[in-house]
């Protein structure tokens, strides 16, 4: 079993924790495989009404060991939304 990856310190102390210790079951497989990873992530997100990457090198997410799904919980959240702040702020900044 391989631990659960450090967490940067504003989001280690949240107190939205995972209420249930790893692993999980997956939900696209239903094998009990599913850990904490950190992925390179990138979603698309609107902002003023025009699509926009969110691009995340680090994204600690739950994983499926065994199909790759990631499960995404109220930490990968935070961490997504952080990064959509900071990238439209850099791009508010920029103008």
């Amino acid at each position: 079993m391989m631990p659960e990856p450090v967490l940067p310190p504003e989001l280690d102390a949240s107190p939205v924790r995972p209420v249930r210790p790893f692993p999980w079951h997956c939900p696209r497989c239903g094998r009990k495989e599913v850990n904490r990873t950190v992925v390179s992530y990138q979603c698309q997100r609107l902002y003023q009404g025009q699509p926009i990457i969110v691009s995340i090198s680090d994204l600690a997410v739950p994983k499926c060991g065994n199909c790759g799904e990631l499960v995404f919980d109220y930490l990968a959240e935070q961490q997504i939304d952080r990064a959509f702040q900071e990238q439209t702020s850099a791009s508010r900044s920029a103008k």
